[in-house]
Order: C-alpha cells, then sequence, then structure tokens
C-alpha cells in the first residue's frame, strides 16, 4: 500500500507551472537593519506568506485579524503588519531579496503539495472516499473538522494513510497544508476507530512542546483502551527509566485510578533511579491514588522518607486521600 504522500504524487506527477514571483529588488531603498523584528520572525513571515496566501498580504492580514485556524504563534498580527509596510514602500516583493535559495525551494515543495491535494481532491469520485476525506481534513479551515474525522474514523482502510500523516515531519509543520494540525486530527480519528495498530505510532508523536497534539494522542490511546493500557504499562516499567517511562506514566493517569497501574507506580518508586526524572517522580505519585490494599498504603507513606522535598505537597495530597480509604 502507497502512502499519502506517494498518494498526492501519482496524481501531481504533471504539476503545473508554479509561478516564480522572484524579482531583484532596488537595493538603494531597502535596509535590512530597519526591521522592527528579528530577520528569522521577518523570513517566517514571509515563508508562510507565501506558502499559504498566495503572497499577498492583504489576504494574510485579514485572516489573522479573523483569527483562522492556521495563525502561526511564532509572530503576530503587528509583525505582519509592519512587514507589509515596510514591503509596500519598497515597492517590490522582500522574499526576493530575503530568503535563501533553500527556502525557496521549500515554498515551492508547499505549493506542489496544495496543488496535489487539490488535484486529488478534484478526481475524487466519492465525496467520502478517503482521499477525498484526507485531502478535506489537511485542506479544512475549521479549528475541529469534526465531520471528517468522524468520517475517517469509520473506514478501517483509512488507518495506513491517517498513521503516516501522523508520522510525517511535513504535516507537523506550520509552513505545510495543514497549518502543522493535520497530525493531531489523525490521532483524533485513530483513538475513535480503536485503531491498535497505530499505538505504538501514537506513543512515538507525543511532542514535548505541544501540549494540543499530547492532549489529542493521550484521548486517543485511552479511547483504544485495553491494548493501549497494555503497552503503556510495559513502557512505564522498562529500565533504565528514560522520557519515555514519563509520557507512559502520563498516558496511563488518563485512565483514571487504576490498581494495577498503581502497584507498578508503587514499585517503581521505591528504586532510587527514578529521582533522576521528577515529573515522572510526580505522576507515579498521583498514580498511587489508585492504591487498594492497606498494606500497599502503608508501604507509600513509607515511601515519603525517600523523596526530595520537592515532592511534599503532592505526597501528601494522595496521602491524606489513602488514609481516608484505610479508615
Amino acid at each position: 500500500m502507497s502512502s499519502f504522500k506517494e498518494l498526492i504524487k501519482h496524481v501531481n506527477d504533471e504539476p503545473q507551472d508554479l509561478a516564480d514571483d522572484t524579482h531583484t529588488l532596488e537595493e538603494h531603498y531597502y535596509d535590512a537593519d530597519l526591521l522592527p523584528m528579528p530577520d528569522d520572525i521577518a523570513n517566517l513571515i514571509l515563508m508562510h506568506r507565501n506558502a499559504h496566501f498566495g503572497g499577498k498580504f492583504a489576504f494574510m492580514l485579514e485572516y489573522y485579524q479573523n483569527e483562522g485556524p492556521g495563525c502561526c504563534t511564532e509572530f503576530d498580527f503587528f509583525n505582519i503588519q509592519k512587514l507589509a509596510e515596510i514591503e509596500e514602500k519598497v515597492g517590490q516583493d522582500l522574499s526576493a531579496v530575503r530568503l535563501s535559495k533553500t527556502e525557496q525551494k521549500q515554498i515551492k515543495n508547499v505549493l506542489q503539495l496544495y496543488q496535489g491535494l487539490r488535484k486529488l481532491h478534484s478526481i475524487a469520485q466519492d465525496a467520502n472516499s478517503i482521499p477525498s476525506l484526507l485531502s478535506d481534513l489537511i485542506l479544512t479551515e475549521e479549528h475541529d473538522p469534526k465531520a471528517e474525522i468522524i468520517q475517517l474514523s469509520k473506514n478501517e482502510k483509512a488507518s495506513h494513510y491517517l498513521i503516516d500523516i501522523l508520522r510525517s515531519e511535513e504535516f507537523l509543520d506550520p509552513l505545510f497544508p495543514g497549518y502543522g494540525k493535520t497530525p493531531t486530527h489523525a490521532a483524533t480519528s485513530l483513538g475513535l476507530m480503536k485503531c491498535e495498530k497505530a499505538i505504538v505510532p501514537l506513543f512515538e508523536s507525543i511532542k514535548v512542546d505541544h501540549f494540543q497534539h499530547e492532549e489529542a494522542v493521550i484521548s486517543a490511546l485511552k479511547n483504544i483502551g485495553a491494548p493501549a493500557f497494555d503497552f503503556l504499562m510495559q513502557v512505564l516499567q522498562n529500565e533504565p527509566f528514560t522520557h519515555d517511562n514519563e509520557k507512559a506514566a502520563i498516558c496511563l493517569i488518563s485512565f483514571g485510578e487504576n490498581t494495577t497501574f498503581a502497584k507498578a507506580a508503587l514499585e517503581i518508586l521505591h528504586n532510587s533511579h527514578v529521582l533522576n526524572l521528577p515529573n515522572l517522580v510526580v505522576h507515579l505519585v498521583l498514580a498511587c491514588l489508585g492504591l487498594k490494599d492497606k498494606k500497599d498504603i502503608e508501604r507509600f507513606i513509607k515511601v515519603e522518607s525517600q523523596l526530595p522535598n520537592a515532592y511534599g505537597p503532592d505526597f501528601q495530597y494522595v496521602s491524606s486521600k489513602l488514609k481516608k480509604k484505610c479508615n
């Protein structure tokens, strides 16, 4: 079975000529030192404008004013407006002199991908076909494209392409179609599908600095249920302890109070090596809320002497809850 990118390439073998907006800028009017923002931000704005808004600041400004779902958090309306004013004074396209050949090539790749997606959608005979729904999912201008997510979750054959999108570095990039949000939508759809073969790709896709995606993945794993729980328990208990153990603990917390998880957490807390991962310790302490056996609860209370004072508030909260169970 081909990947989603290969599917697009298949319909885009003969791409239409993309407009080349490169101009020669009159150097006497342009002074890079006058930019009211760092160079990398200015270039990022220009790349986003050329990739998503046809190279037009007017379209981009209107979109950001209306807070469209593709708004990039790395710059704001003020930055765009200032750069637009500078370009208007210059009278020519700033990207022609500011963007490197590598950056311009990246934009060309984005535009070809947009072209392929639109072509894939236009040749689809059924609006509910997998290619059509996938194109809609990527090209959507909705913050939460529920209709496409639900429709794709009903077709198990779509799982291969959804996993492919989930793993794609390009679709995680806000510069590309989907504004970096499509993997998050794919995760939600795979969770609704209860797709067991997506468990590992979902877990691997968790990003430390991407809260919205992490939240969608955790929800998806919870929806998949027991197979996901068993996998996460295995990762949690793997040694040596790494960030993966921490991610597994965070995901397992979403399953609610659970005796199996709680007992495993208690055992790990007795391992001194776990103290190198403070965030993991916090989640292990919270997991112990699921303890029911009196002896286990007593063992947990004794753990406090082995933990640094920094964990005191979390430990005291859990300990007080557990003591009530014993009474």
